[in-house]
């Protein structure tokens, strides 16, 4: 029999009560005669918590229901010896909490190491692990005008993907069943694992900083000293850095607005600025080289970089860029942002302490792009791109 496990800390917000949304069409679904279902609930309520004692309290008078009877139980004193029969036992297992609520959700975790199945609100850890053949999800990811219309939402969702996708799968292709079964296991038991997880910062974090500590030890030092030179160099030099001019070609067609009127005035805080506060210049569709001259004064220019982030507003855009990386955000409005960075290519030469940059942007998705301009000193060997603190916007 196609067994469901849900078992967990009873918070409402993990909506333990959901699958009961609509009891006749769950009953229709456990008592096929062809096709039986049993779901087996289990899980304890805080002791302050009294709407989750209240949820057990409900499930447990719902199994009592004749139609329920002996298709759906809820298990008492819920420990880890239970957890280990219940995720070695089920062949699905539950999880629907009122997303985007869910921090993590780890109990899904466990099941694949024994062959089972997650069934998930797209959030917290079933978020990342989903990738559309390895389980299945349940609800959309979106915004709901209340809680009783997500409620209503993922629970005819639930009803539907059960019938349609889960029921059918065990019943009529064991084998498709098994193979899923085994792309849950490739895809989930290593990536969310201490094995994993521990391994991860010790090669990502902890060993780099270790090797980078190396670099500073001993009082023969060449690295230290050149690294507190440059730092001195920089507290004294920066804050006069600014950008001198800003060119593009002729085919760029820049949007009359207050952007373009903005002044060429530095601003030196190093959090990426999301809002008008940092306006920038906005385009249309465009394809334009760029010239950008900074004012460094006697610092190296070799440990000088400068980027470009385009930032568009529109929610569903995908910039068609040449950047180095495309990354999702927000703004603080709330419109969705897509950012991408891009690197412009130093001259040689420096002029009486300035340097230019040159790059080549195109867009031809037919959204405005909003462009900033960024500067910041490199030192080679230094872990992190913004180690030094410094950074100079337009």
């Amino acid at each position: 029999v196609l067994t469901l496990g849900f078992a967990r800390r009873f918070a409402t917000y993990k909506r333990a009560t959901l699958l009961f949304k609509d009891p006749k069409r769950l009953a229709e679904l456990i008592n096929d005669p062809q096709r039986p279902i049993q779901i087996i609930f289990a899980g304890k309520a805080h002791p302050q918590d009294i709407g989750g004692q209240n949820f057990i309290q409900e499930i447990y008078q719902l199994t009592q229901r004749p139609e329920f009877q002996g298709k759906i139980v809820i298990l008492e004193n819920y420990d880890m010896r239970l957890a280990r029969y219940l995720v070695s036992g089920v062949d699905v297992w539950l999880n629907n909490p009122r997303r985007p609520m869910e921090a993590s959700g780890t109990s899904g975790q466990k099941v694949p190491l024994n062959g089972g199945i997650n069934f998930s609100v797209l959030d917290g850890w079933w978020r990342e692990a989903y990738n559309g053949e390895n389980g299945w999800p349940i609800g959309e990811e979106r915004d709901y005008p209340s809680d009783e219309v997500q409620d209503f939402e993922d629970a005819n969702d639930f009803y539907l993907t059960l019938r349609n996708q889960v029921v059918p799968l065990f019943y009529q292709t064991p084998a498709a069943w098994a193979a899923k079964a085994k792309k849950s296991m490739a895809s989930n038991i290593f990536a969310f694992s201490a094995q994993r997880m521990v391994r991860d910062y010790f090669t990502k974090l902890y060993w780099p900083a270790v090797s980078y500590g190396r670099l500073f030890a001993g009082e023969q030092s060449k690295f230290r000293e050149e690294y507190l030179h440059f730092k001195k160099e920089l507290a004294a030099a920066w804050p006069y850095c600014s950008f001198e001019n800003l060119a593009f070609s002729q085919s760029a067609l820049e949007v009359a607005s207050a952007y373009a009127q903005a002044e060429l005035r530095p601003h030196h805080h190093v959090e990426v600025p999301l809002d008008d506060t940092l306006p920038g210049r906005v385009f249309e569709s465009v394809e334009t080289d760029i010239d950008l001259a900074l004012y460094i004064g006697e610092l190296n220019p070799a440990h000088i970089k400068c980027e470009v982030v385009i930032t568009d507003t529109t929610a569903t855009s995908t910039t068609n860029t040449t950047a180095t990386a495309i990354i999702p955000a927000a703004l603080p409005n709330g419109d969705a942002l897509t950012m991408a960075v891009l690197p412009l290519t130093a001259s040689p030469t420096v002029t009486e302490g300035v340097m230019h940059f040159q790059g080549h942007f195109k867009s031809f998705d037919g959204r405005p792009k909003r462009l900033r301009f960024r500067a910041y000193p490199e030192l080679p060997g230094c872990m992190a791109k913004f180690e030094l603190g410094h950074i100079c916007w337009y």
